[in-house]
């Protein structure tokens, strides 16, 4: 879902492969169930950094990504994680999703409203890919994701990078737990 041109071509040359997307067609909005009931019987899904910007918590995705799947499907998933016991989300209990400004200075805030009514002003987003581009919703617990997959009905699995034998991944290590990223790429095959 919403590769690049070079992967699109590649798979749509070896497979029979369809390359979706938030704003334009053909259109997939993970959020609703509805938007995920047109995609069925999937082999494989590849979500690549998707989840950490979608509006609903990965909690409610990953079900509609399983729904999507044929029975042992596969979903390729890529999300930076973090090593800590819970997802941070930065916009929780938002009513609709936050919208990013520019300030006249050329810095950037989100404004967003929760469902008791209280407004709020983010000073310092974090974008991935650029201001304003992709804002980011939530830091993701490693475990925890792990977690809800196996418990929407996923086999999970971790692929393992092994620099020693040519395969890298960026594995940032620091002393504060926020700090340590570790991207990694889950596996997770969908069960009966």
């Amino acid at each position: 879902m919403s590769d690049g041109s070079l992967i699109e071509r590649i798979m749509t040359e070896k497979f029979d492969y369809t390359n979706t997307f938030f704003h334009k067609q053909p259109f997939l909005d993970l959020c609703s169930q509805v938007s995920a009931a047109n995609y069925k019987d999937l082999d494989i899904i590849i979500c690549s950094d998707v989840l950490e910007h979608t509006f609903a918590t990965p909690i409610e995705v990953l079900p509609n990504l399983r729904q999507m799947l044929r029975p042992g499907g596969l979903l390729i998933l890529t999300v930076p994680t973090n090593h800590m016991p819970n997802t941070i989300e930065w916009y929780g209990g938002a009513v609709c999703p936050p919208v990013p400004e520019k300030q006249e200075l050329g810095s950037w805030v989100v404004r967003w409203s929760d469902r008791r009514g209280n407004d709020y002003i983010d000073q310092h987003p974090s974008f991935h890919g650029g201001p304003g581009d992709t804002l980011e919703m939530r830091m993701i617990s490693h475990s925890q994701i792990a977690a809800e997959g196996k418990r929407c009905g996923f086999e999970v699995s971790n692929l393992e990078f092994k620099p020693d034998a040519g395969y890298y991944w960026s594995l940032l290590v620091a002393e504060n737990y926020f700090d340590r990223r570790d991207a990694r790429v889950f596996m997770m095959r969908r069960e009966s």
